[in-house]
């Protein structure tokens, strides 16, 4: 397959999914929204990853980039492409698909657990539940006709699948230069004293949860593209 991945910032990557993607012989190609960035051709688009990324996506007059992106993933939505979305990722495609997305009522940063809700077959071999990584603020509302697939105790809405799009809002793809990167380019979002926001020696001391997202995000994966 020919896998085209759309990057927000220079910090945020796609860790496991890259991995996998090479493992299973895939073309796995960036596009970086912070440099000259250039969509393909939506025949040529046969997956389209979108990563997260500290901006909203209601902030179109601060990122010009926002606007034209979401044309692009609408055209590949209504040409029922593969389409994994993770954090940011998934806002956007909540948004284009009749969803919306508000500020949850509280932020969560940090490992905290997800629950599944679902038996679809793209779920195949997953734990019931897990603990996983969070970093956001905003969360977005299910879209008509998709299926909520997890939640956690501080966001009722955690991930849903849309025919062939799978949406999850916390980060399953993370290896430890991942994680340590988030941490460092974001560290002024760790508020202390917070219910959900782990400081950095509580995420950092926690290594272990990552492989354990790294094999449930390559079962995802291999399932949805069976």
């Amino acid at each position: 397959m020919k896998i085209y991945c759309i990057k927000h910032v220079f910090f945020e990557n796609p860790g496991i999914i890259e991995d996998w993607a090479k493992e299973n012989n895939h073309e796995f190609i960036f596009i970086k929204m912070y440099e000259n960035y250039k969509f393909p051709n939506i025949d040529n688009v046969d997956m389209l990853v979108i990563l997260g990324g500290p901006m909203n996506i209601y902030e179109e007059e601060k990122y010009s980039f926002l606007k034209e992106e979401k044309e692009f993933i609408q055209k590949v939505i209504k040409a029922n492409k593969k389409i994994l979305g993770i954090c940011l990722g998934a806002q956007l495609l909540s948004d284009l698909l009749g969803g919306k997305v508000v500020k949850n009522k509280e932020k969560e940063i940090g490992w905290f657990n997800v629950k599944k809700l679902s038996n679809h077959k793209f779920l195949n071999n997953i734990p019931n539940e897990f603990k996983t990584m969070h970093w956001h603020g905003d969360k977005f509302i299910i879209p008509n006709k998709a299926e909520k697939i997890f939640e956690s105790k501080a966001c009722d809405n955690q991930g849903f699948i849309y025919n062939n799009i799978i949406a999850l809002q916390f980060h399953l793809e993370m290896k430890e230069e991942n994680l340590k990167s988030m941490v460092e380019n974001c560290a002024d979002e760790l508020i202390e004293n917070k219910n959900y926001i782990q400081s950095k020696e509580e995420m950092l001391i926690q290594k272990e949860n990552l492989e354990i997202n790294n094999k449930i995000m390559q079962t995802i994966l291999d399932n949805f593209t069976k």
